[in-house]
Protein backbone atom coordinates (compact mmCIF):
# COMPACT_ATOMS: atom_id res chain seq x y z
CA UNK A 1 0.00 0.00 0.00
CA UNK A 2 1.57 3.57 -1.05
CA UNK A 3 0.38 6.87 0.39
CA UNK A 4 1.43 10.29 -0.86
CA UNK A 5 1.65 13.86 1.56
CA UNK A 6 1.13 17.13 -0.64
CA UNK A 7 1.94 20.03 0.98
CA UNK A 8 -0.06 23.39 -0.39
CA UNK A 9 -0.24 26.76 0.36
CA UNK A 10 -3.23 26.02 2.67
CA UNK A 11 -0.23 24.72 5.09
CA UNK A 12 1.74 27.82 4.79
CA UNK A 13 -1.23 29.88 5.64
CA UNK A 14 -1.41 27.46 8.69
CA UNK A 15 2.24 27.41 9.66
CA UNK A 16 1.88 31.46 9.88
CA UNK A 17 -1.25 31.73 11.92
CA UNK A 18 -0.41 28.79 14.60
CA UNK A 19 1.13 29.86 18.00
CA UNK A 20 3.90 28.52 19.21
CA UNK A 21 6.10 28.02 22.37
CA UNK A 22 9.55 29.42 20.92
CA UNK A 23 9.34 31.76 17.89
CA UNK A 24 12.07 31.14 16.59
CA UNK A 25 10.77 27.29 15.45
CA UNK A 26 7.73 29.00 14.13
CA UNK A 27 9.59 31.15 11.62
CA UNK A 28 11.98 27.88 10.82
CA UNK A 29 8.74 25.55 9.80
CA UNK A 30 7.80 28.70 7.97
CA UNK A 31 10.96 28.92 5.72
CA UNK A 32 11.04 25.23 5.16
CA UNK A 33 7.24 25.29 3.76
CA UNK A 34 8.17 28.77 1.89
CA UNK A 35 11.41 27.25 0.43
CA UNK A 36 9.59 23.68 -0.55
CA UNK A 37 6.82 25.53 -2.44
CA UNK A 38 9.71 27.75 -4.01
CA UNK A 39 11.42 24.35 -5.34
CA UNK A 40 7.89 22.97 -6.70
CA UNK A 41 7.39 25.94 -8.66
CA UNK A 42 10.75 25.70 -10.06
CA UNK A 43 10.02 22.09 -11.07
CA UNK A 44 6.45 23.18 -12.12
CA UNK A 45 8.44 25.96 -14.77
CA UNK A 46 10.91 23.72 -15.96
CA UNK A 47 8.55 21.10 -17.60
CA UNK A 48 5.36 23.12 -18.34
CA UNK A 49 5.37 22.43 -21.62
CA UNK A 50 3.86 18.98 -20.27
CA UNK A 51 1.04 19.71 -18.96
CA UNK A 52 -1.10 19.83 -21.71
CA UNK A 53 -0.37 16.26 -22.61
CA UNK A 54 -2.17 12.60 -20.45
CA UNK A 55 0.16 10.85 -22.56
CA UNK A 56 3.88 9.32 -21.12
CA UNK A 57 6.75 9.53 -23.52
CA UNK A 58 7.81 6.10 -23.94
CA UNK A 59 11.51 6.81 -24.21
CA UNK A 60 13.45 5.24 -21.41
CA UNK A 61 16.14 7.43 -19.73
CA UNK A 62 17.80 9.09 -16.60
CA UNK A 63 17.50 12.18 -16.14
CA UNK A 64 20.56 12.33 -13.80
CA UNK A 65 21.74 10.52 -10.40
CA UNK A 66 19.52 10.93 -7.21
CA UNK A 67 20.95 9.87 -4.13
CA UNK A 68 19.77 6.86 -2.64
CA UNK A 69 19.62 6.88 1.70
CA UNK A 70 19.73 3.69 3.43
CA UNK A 71 18.23 4.99 6.83
CA UNK A 72 17.53 1.92 8.82
CA UNK A 73 19.64 -1.04 8.78
CA UNK A 74 19.97 -4.30 10.57
CA UNK A 75 20.55 -7.93 10.30
CA UNK A 76 16.82 -8.04 10.64
CA UNK A 77 15.74 -5.58 8.61
CA UNK A 78 15.23 -6.24 4.88
CA UNK A 79 15.29 -3.55 1.86
CA UNK A 80 14.13 -6.14 -1.12
CA UNK A 81 15.02 -3.34 -3.58
CA UNK A 82 18.67 -2.50 -3.60
CA UNK A 83 20.20 0.56 -4.87
CA UNK A 84 20.97 -1.23 -7.99
CA UNK A 85 17.20 -2.55 -8.54
CA UNK A 86 16.12 1.05 -8.23
CA UNK A 87 19.04 2.91 -10.35
CA UNK A 88 18.29 0.14 -13.29
CA UNK A 89 14.33 0.83 -13.18
CA UNK A 90 14.96 4.74 -13.31
CA UNK A 91 17.10 3.85 -16.29
CA UNK A 92 13.90 1.66 -17.78
CA UNK A 93 11.37 4.51 -16.91
CA UNK A 94 10.11 7.08 -19.27
CA UNK A 95 12.35 9.88 -19.91
CA UNK A 96 12.15 12.90 -17.26
CA UNK A 97 9.57 10.90 -14.96
CA UNK A 98 12.70 10.99 -12.32
CA UNK A 99 12.97 14.69 -13.18
CA UNK A 100 12.82 16.91 -9.73
CA UNK A 101 13.05 13.71 -7.51
CA UNK A 102 15.53 15.39 -4.42
CA UNK A 103 16.23 11.67 -3.20
CA UNK A 104 15.35 8.05 -2.32
CA UNK A 105 14.82 6.52 1.32
CA UNK A 106 14.66 3.17 2.46
CA UNK A 107 13.61 3.08 6.12
CA UNK A 108 11.24 1.64 8.22
CA UNK A 109 8.69 4.04 8.23
CA UNK A 110 7.70 3.76 11.79
CA UNK A 111 6.37 7.18 12.07
CA UNK A 112 3.77 6.93 8.55
CA UNK A 113 2.80 3.41 9.99
CA UNK A 114 1.43 5.52 12.44
CA UNK A 115 -0.63 7.60 10.41
CA UNK A 116 -4.34 7.06 9.40
CA UNK A 117 -6.93 6.40 11.05
CA UNK A 118 -6.95 2.47 11.01
CA UNK A 119 -3.26 2.49 12.43
CA UNK A 120 -4.55 1.01 15.73
CA UNK A 121 -5.80 -2.21 14.18
CA UNK A 122 -2.15 -3.13 13.21
CA UNK A 123 0.01 -5.48 16.01
CA UNK A 124 3.61 -4.49 16.35
CA UNK A 125 6.45 -7.03 15.01
CA UNK A 126 8.36 -8.61 17.50
CA UNK A 127 11.48 -7.81 16.11
CA UNK A 128 11.18 -3.82 15.91
CA UNK A 129 8.49 -3.07 16.94
CA UNK A 130 7.13 -1.40 14.21
CA UNK A 131 3.23 -1.76 13.69
CA UNK A 132 1.67 -3.56 10.60
CA UNK A 133 1.28 -7.31 9.73
CA UNK A 134 3.03 -10.69 9.12
CA UNK A 135 2.63 -11.01 5.31
CA UNK A 136 4.64 -14.40 5.02
CA UNK A 137 5.67 -16.65 8.06
CA UNK A 138 9.11 -14.95 9.60
CA UNK A 139 8.45 -11.67 7.71
CA UNK A 140 6.79 -8.60 8.71
CA UNK A 141 5.32 -5.31 6.34
CA UNK A 142 4.34 -2.00 7.48
CA UNK A 143 0.34 -1.69 6.16
CA UNK A 144 1.86 1.84 4.09
CA UNK A 145 4.84 0.43 1.87
CA UNK A 146 6.21 3.76 0.65
CA UNK A 147 5.30 7.57 0.63
CA UNK A 148 5.89 10.46 -1.31
CA UNK A 149 6.57 13.34 0.19
CA UNK A 150 5.89 16.19 -2.41
CA UNK A 151 7.08 19.21 -0.53
CA UNK A 152 10.78 17.92 -0.58
CA UNK A 153 10.22 15.55 -4.12
CA UNK A 154 11.09 12.49 -1.67
CA UNK A 155 10.57 8.64 -2.31
CA UNK A 156 10.71 6.32 0.81
CA UNK A 157 10.28 2.67 0.49
CA UNK A 158 9.64 0.83 3.80
CA UNK A 159 11.15 -2.34 4.77
CA UNK A 160 10.16 -5.87 5.77
CA UNK A 161 11.53 -7.62 8.71
CA UNK A 162 12.34 -10.75 9.22
CA UNK A 163 12.59 -12.92 11.79
CA UNK A 164 15.20 -15.18 11.87
CA UNK A 165 13.42 -17.94 14.46
CA UNK A 166 10.77 -18.20 11.59
CA UNK A 167 12.26 -19.58 8.01
CA UNK A 168 10.72 -19.28 4.84
CA UNK A 169 10.27 -21.89 2.89
CA UNK A 170 9.52 -20.28 -0.35
CA UNK A 171 11.94 -18.47 -2.50
CA UNK A 172 11.24 -14.83 -1.69
CA UNK A 173 13.60 -12.99 -3.51
CA UNK A 174 12.14 -11.71 -6.36
CA UNK A 175 8.57 -11.64 -4.72
CA UNK A 176 9.59 -9.35 -2.26
CA UNK A 177 11.44 -7.42 -5.24
CA UNK A 178 8.52 -7.77 -7.53
CA UNK A 179 6.39 -5.93 -4.54
CA UNK A 180 8.67 -3.37 -3.39
CA UNK A 181 9.30 -2.39 -6.72
CA UNK A 182 6.15 -2.35 -8.00
CA UNK A 183 5.38 0.58 -5.08
CA UNK A 184 8.13 2.31 -5.92
CA UNK A 185 7.27 2.99 -9.43
CA UNK A 186 3.24 3.96 -7.87
CA UNK A 187 5.47 6.81 -5.87
CA UNK A 188 7.26 8.27 -8.73
CA UNK A 189 3.79 8.14 -10.65
CA UNK A 190 2.83 10.31 -7.88
CA UNK A 191 5.78 12.90 -8.18
CA UNK A 192 5.57 12.89 -12.12
CA UNK A 193 2.05 13.87 -11.84
CA UNK A 194 2.89 16.35 -8.70
CA UNK A 195 5.35 18.28 -10.83
CA UNK A 196 4.50 17.76 -14.59
CA UNK A 197 0.86 16.49 -14.94
CA UNK A 198 -1.13 19.21 -12.82
CA UNK A 199 -2.68 22.62 -14.30
CA UNK A 200 -3.43 24.41 -11.37
CA UNK A 201 -0.87 25.31 -9.37
CA UNK A 202 -2.49 23.80 -5.90
CA UNK A 203 -3.32 20.45 -5.07
CA UNK A 204 -7.52 20.33 -4.10
CA UNK A 205 -8.29 17.44 -1.50
CA UNK A 206 -11.13 16.56 -4.49
CA UNK A 207 -8.85 15.78 -6.16
CA UNK A 208 -6.95 12.81 -4.31
CA UNK A 209 -9.46 10.00 -6.17
CA UNK A 210 -7.74 11.19 -9.61
CA UNK A 211 -4.62 11.64 -8.55
CA UNK A 212 -4.37 7.73 -7.11
CA UNK A 213 -5.99 6.97 -10.21
CA UNK A 214 -3.24 8.30 -12.16
CA UNK A 215 -0.34 6.93 -9.54
CA UNK A 216 -2.83 3.27 -10.19
CA UNK A 217 -2.52 2.97 -14.27
CA UNK A 218 1.19 3.83 -14.29
CA UNK A 219 1.96 1.61 -11.56
CA UNK A 220 0.38 -1.44 -13.45
CA UNK A 221 1.98 0.04 -17.02
CA UNK A 222 5.23 0.55 -15.57
CA UNK A 223 5.55 -2.60 -13.26
CA UNK A 224 4.81 -5.02 -16.16
CA UNK A 225 6.26 -3.15 -18.65
CA UNK A 226 9.87 -2.00 -16.12
CA UNK A 227 10.39 -3.96 -13.12
CA UNK A 228 8.96 -7.74 -14.64
CA UNK A 229 11.19 -7.99 -17.62
CA UNK A 230 13.90 -6.23 -15.06
CA UNK A 231 13.69 -8.99 -12.48
CA UNK A 232 13.53 -11.71 -15.24
CA UNK A 233 16.57 -10.37 -16.24
CA UNK A 234 18.70 -9.66 -13.77
CA UNK A 235 17.51 -12.18 -11.24
CA UNK A 236 16.43 -14.92 -13.83
CA UNK A 237 17.37 -17.88 -10.95
CA UNK A 238 15.40 -16.46 -7.97
CA UNK A 239 12.53 -15.65 -10.41
CA UNK A 240 12.56 -19.43 -11.99
CA UNK A 241 13.27 -21.14 -7.96
CA UNK A 242 9.75 -18.65 -7.41
CA UNK A 243 7.61 -19.70 -10.07
CA UNK A 244 8.96 -23.40 -9.52
CA UNK A 245 7.95 -23.51 -6.01
CA UNK A 246 4.50 -22.01 -6.89
CA UNK A 247 3.91 -24.71 -9.74
CA UNK A 248 5.05 -27.83 -7.41
CA UNK A 249 2.82 -27.04 -4.37
CA UNK A 250 -0.08 -25.10 -6.40
CA UNK A 251 0.30 -26.98 -9.37
CA UNK A 252 0.03 -24.56 -12.09
CA UNK A 253 2.15 -22.46 -13.68
CA UNK A 254 2.53 -18.48 -13.35
CA UNK A 255 4.67 -15.98 -14.56
CA UNK A 256 6.40 -13.38 -12.69
CA UNK A 257 3.85 -10.42 -13.78
CA UNK A 258 0.98 -12.92 -12.39
CA UNK A 259 2.22 -12.65 -9.16
CA UNK A 260 1.18 -8.65 -8.63
CA UNK A 261 -2.33 -7.42 -8.44
CA UNK A 262 -3.84 -4.79 -10.87
CA UNK A 263 -3.80 -1.82 -8.49
CA UNK A 264 -6.46 -0.25 -10.99
CA UNK A 265 -9.25 -2.93 -10.06
CA UNK A 266 -10.92 -3.54 -6.28
CA UNK A 267 -10.53 -7.21 -5.00
CA UNK A 268 -12.43 -8.68 -1.98
CA UNK A 269 -8.80 -10.30 -1.74
CA UNK A 270 -5.52 -10.30 -4.02
CA UNK A 271 -3.19 -13.08 -5.48
CA UNK A 272 -0.52 -11.88 -2.37
CA UNK A 273 -2.89 -13.62 0.04
CA UNK A 274 -3.55 -16.43 -2.31
CA UNK A 275 0.48 -17.15 -2.27
CA UNK A 276 0.42 -16.49 1.46
CA UNK A 277 -2.12 -18.98 2.61
CA UNK A 278 -0.56 -21.52 0.28
CA UNK A 279 2.20 -21.37 1.77
CA UNK A 280 0.86 -21.53 5.35
CA UNK A 281 -1.05 -24.80 4.10
CA UNK A 282 2.86 -26.23 3.18
CA UNK A 283 4.21 -25.05 6.34
CA UNK A 284 1.34 -27.04 8.42
CA UNK A 285 1.41 -30.14 6.20
CA UNK A 286 -2.10 -29.87 5.14
CA UNK A 287 -2.89 -33.04 2.87
CA UNK A 288 -2.08 -31.95 -0.64
CA UNK A 289 -6.16 -31.79 -1.94
CA UNK A 290 -7.10 -29.95 0.81
CA UNK A 291 -3.96 -27.76 -0.28
CA UNK A 292 -5.41 -27.30 -3.79
CA UNK A 293 -8.82 -26.57 -3.12
CA UNK A 294 -8.09 -23.61 -0.46
CA UNK A 295 -5.69 -22.31 -3.02
CA UNK A 296 -7.82 -22.24 -5.34
CA UNK A 297 -10.86 -20.68 -3.36
CA UNK A 298 -8.37 -18.32 -3.40
CA UNK A 299 -7.58 -17.51 -6.64
CA UNK A 300 -11.23 -17.44 -7.02
CA UNK A 301 -11.62 -14.69 -4.58
CA UNK A 302 -8.78 -12.87 -6.40
CA UNK A 303 -10.96 -12.92 -9.46
CA UNK A 304 -8.49 -14.96 -10.92
CA UNK A 305 -10.83 -17.59 -12.36
CA UNK A 306 -9.03 -19.11 -15.10
CA UNK A 307 -6.29 -19.81 -12.55
CA UNK A 308 -8.64 -21.31 -10.00
CA UNK A 309 -10.31 -23.35 -12.64
CA UNK A 310 -6.76 -24.88 -13.85
CA UNK A 311 -6.27 -25.90 -9.77
CA UNK A 312 -9.32 -27.55 -10.04
CA UNK A 313 -8.57 -29.48 -13.08
CA UNK A 314 -5.55 -30.85 -10.98
CA UNK A 315 -7.94 -31.99 -8.31
CA UNK A 316 -10.31 -33.64 -10.29
CA UNK A 317 -7.04 -35.61 -12.08
CA UNK A 318 -7.00 -37.60 -8.90
CA UNK A 319 -10.80 -36.82 -7.38
CA UNK A 320 -13.20 -36.80 -10.40
CA UNK A 321 -16.05 -36.89 -7.81
CA UNK A 322 -14.28 -34.57 -5.72
CA UNK A 323 -18.27 -32.46 -4.61
CA UNK A 324 -16.76 -29.37 -3.24
CA UNK A 325 -13.99 -28.96 -6.10
CA UNK A 326 -17.08 -29.38 -8.18
CA UNK A 327 -18.93 -26.99 -6.72
CA UNK A 328 -16.37 -24.43 -6.53
CA UNK A 329 -16.07 -24.57 -10.51
CA UNK A 330 -20.26 -24.15 -10.98
CA UNK A 331 -19.59 -21.20 -8.35
CA UNK A 332 -17.38 -19.90 -10.72
CA UNK A 333 -19.36 -20.47 -13.83
CA UNK A 334 -21.65 -17.94 -12.35
CA UNK A 335 -19.00 -15.50 -11.93
CA UNK A 336 -18.15 -15.70 -15.41
CA UNK A 337 -21.62 -15.86 -16.05
CA UNK A 338 -21.41 -19.16 -17.72
CA UNK A 339 -24.99 -19.34 -16.00
CA UNK A 340 -26.12 -22.96 -18.33
CA UNK A 341 -22.81 -24.78 -17.32
CA UNK A 342 -22.88 -23.75 -13.55
CA UNK A 343 -27.34 -24.84 -13.18
CA UNK A 344 -26.01 -28.12 -14.79
CA UNK A 345 -23.23 -28.91 -12.32
CA UNK A 346 -24.78 -27.89 -9.47
CA UNK A 347 -27.65 -29.65 -10.10
CA UNK A 348 -26.15 -32.97 -10.65
CA UNK A 349 -24.44 -32.18 -7.13
CA UNK A 350 -27.75 -31.57 -5.43
CA UNK A 351 -28.83 -34.58 -7.12
CA UNK A 352 -26.76 -36.64 -5.41
CA UNK A 353 -26.46 -34.59 -2.35
CA UNK A 354 -29.81 -32.73 -1.72
CA UNK A 355 -28.22 -31.06 1.65
CA UNK A 356 -25.17 -29.65 -0.03
CA UNK A 357 -26.29 -25.85 0.63
CA UNK A 358 -23.67 -24.34 -1.13
CA UNK A 359 -24.34 -26.31 -4.55
CA UNK A 360 -28.22 -25.28 -4.02
CA UNK A 361 -27.19 -21.66 -3.69
CA UNK A 362 -25.04 -21.79 -6.68
CA UNK A 363 -27.87 -23.61 -8.33
CA UNK A 364 -29.97 -20.70 -7.38
CA UNK A 365 -27.98 -18.00 -8.52
CA UNK A 366 -27.17 -19.93 -11.91
CA UNK A 367 -31.19 -19.67 -12.69
CA UNK A 368 -31.22 -16.37 -11.51
CA UNK A 369 -28.60 -15.41 -13.91
CA UNK A 370 -30.43 -17.09 -16.81
CA UNK A 371 -33.77 -15.85 -15.68
CA UNK A 372 -35.45 -18.95 -14.89
CA UNK A 373 -37.98 -17.59 -12.32
CA UNK A 374 -39.61 -20.28 -11.22
CA UNK A 375 -36.89 -22.84 -11.39
CA UNK A 376 -35.64 -19.94 -9.13
CA UNK A 377 -38.97 -20.36 -6.60
CA UNK A 378 -38.71 -24.37 -6.54
CA UNK A 379 -35.10 -24.43 -5.54
CA UNK A 380 -35.67 -21.85 -3.14
CA UNK A 381 -38.47 -23.33 -1.77
CA UNK A 382 -37.11 -26.89 -1.41
CA UNK A 383 -33.65 -25.22 0.28
CA UNK A 384 -36.06 -23.91 2.93
CA UNK A 385 -37.23 -27.38 3.47
CA UNK A 386 -33.72 -28.60 4.18
CA UNK A 387 -31.26 -25.35 5.61
CA UNK A 388 -31.76 -24.96 9.58
CA UNK A 389 -28.93 -21.75 9.40
CA UNK A 390 -31.06 -18.48 10.00
CA UNK A 391 -28.58 -16.89 7.26
CA UNK A 392 -28.96 -19.04 4.52
CA UNK A 393 -32.78 -19.35 4.79
CA UNK A 394 -32.67 -15.47 4.57
CA UNK A 395 -30.34 -16.36 1.28
CA UNK A 396 -33.53 -18.60 0.02
CA UNK A 397 -36.16 -16.38 1.38
CA UNK A 398 -34.75 -13.36 -0.76
CA UNK A 399 -34.39 -15.41 -4.04
CA UNK A 400 -37.61 -16.62 -4.55
CA UNK A 401 -38.86 -13.13 -2.99
CA UNK A 402 -37.12 -11.67 -6.16
CA UNK A 403 -38.18 -14.19 -8.39
CA UNK A 404 -41.99 -13.97 -7.33
CA UNK A 405 -41.47 -10.32 -8.01
CA UNK A 406 -40.17 -10.95 -11.64
CA UNK A 407 -43.28 -13.10 -12.37
CA UNK A 408 -45.64 -10.75 -11.38
CA UNK A 409 -46.45 -12.26 -8.25
CA UNK A 410 -46.96 -9.32 -5.86
CA UNK A 411 -48.59 -10.65 -3.12
CA UNK A 412 -46.47 -13.45 -2.56
CA UNK A 413 -43.08 -11.46 -2.86
CA UNK A 414 -44.33 -8.77 -0.48
CA UNK A 415 -45.22 -12.01 1.97
CA UNK A 416 -41.33 -13.29 1.56
CA UNK A 417 -40.41 -9.46 2.43
CA UNK A 418 -42.19 -9.40 5.33
CA UNK A 419 -40.50 -12.24 6.46
CA UNK A 420 -37.23 -10.64 5.91
CA UNK A 421 -37.85 -7.24 7.31
CA UNK A 422 -39.11 -9.19 10.85
CA UNK A 423 -35.60 -9.69 11.53
CA UNK A 424 -32.34 -7.48 12.16
CA UNK A 425 -30.00 -9.91 10.61
CA UNK A 426 -31.61 -9.96 7.23
CA UNK A 427 -31.89 -5.79 6.56
CA UNK A 428 -28.86 -5.83 3.72
CA UNK A 429 -31.17 -8.36 1.88
CA UNK A 430 -34.42 -5.71 2.44
CA UNK A 431 -32.17 -3.26 1.11
CA UNK A 432 -30.92 -5.45 -1.76
CA UNK A 433 -34.36 -6.33 -2.80
CA UNK A 434 -35.98 -2.66 -2.59
CA UNK A 435 -33.57 -1.36 -4.69
CA UNK A 436 -34.44 -4.02 -7.39
CA UNK A 437 -37.76 -3.08 -7.08
CA UNK A 438 -36.61 0.92 -7.27
CA UNK A 439 -37.83 1.51 -3.95
CA UNK A 440 -35.82 3.30 -1.21
CA UNK A 441 -37.90 2.50 2.04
Amino acid sequence: MSRSVHSTHKELREARLRSYHDDKIKAAEVAEIEKDLARKRRIKGTVAESRSTDEVKNVEGLAGPIPIRILDQGPCILHPATPEDIEAIQQRLPAGVMEGVSEIVLSLGEHAQLEGEDAHIWDPDPITNRIGLETLPGFYKGWIWGTYQSSACRITLHAFVSDPAKPCVMPTTAYFKLQILSTFVHEVAHHFDHTRRIARGRWLASEQEKVEHFADHRQHEWTQTCVVPYLEEAYPQDVAELLRWLEVHGQIRFTLGDLISDPRRVYVATIDRAVEELLKDVLQDTHRIETLFNFAINLKIADLYERAQQVIDRILVEGPDHEDALELRANIWNFQESYAEAALMASRIVGRNPRNWRARTTLTRAYEGLEQWAEVIETATESLTLFDEELDRFDAIASRCSAYWKLGKRAESDEDLRTLQNSPRASWRVKWILRKRGRTK
